[in-house]
């Protein structure tokens, strides 16, 4: 399935699926895109609520994914110090 391109339900394209991580639970597809030159991942688990379709003929999957996969991380409310700014006990 490596090389499938990968589309979330608006028909959006995620991305080109790039390698499968397997783990004990559930395989996890890593899903890559580049625009403009800036190269993106997404890790998709492989779960059936999420797999919604796989055209192997086509190369396409579609994919719902769950929310918080493609938004940016918000900032952490607890950040841990780096070690040249210390910690304080």
């Amino acid at each position: 399935m490596a090389g499938c391109s990968v589309y979330d339900e608006s028909g959006e394209k995620l991305g080109v699926l790039a390698d499968v991580l397997p783990t004990k639970s559930n395989d996890i597809w890593v899903v890559v895109d580049e625009k403009n030159g800036a190269k993106s991942e997404v890790l998709i688990p492989a779960l059936k609520t999420v797999v919604k379709e796989v055209d192997t003929e086509a190369k396409r999957i579609t994919v719902a994914l769950p929310g918080g996969l493609r938004e940016a991380p918000a900032e952490a409310e607890h950040v841990v110090p780096r070690p040249e700014e210390g910690f304080e006990d």
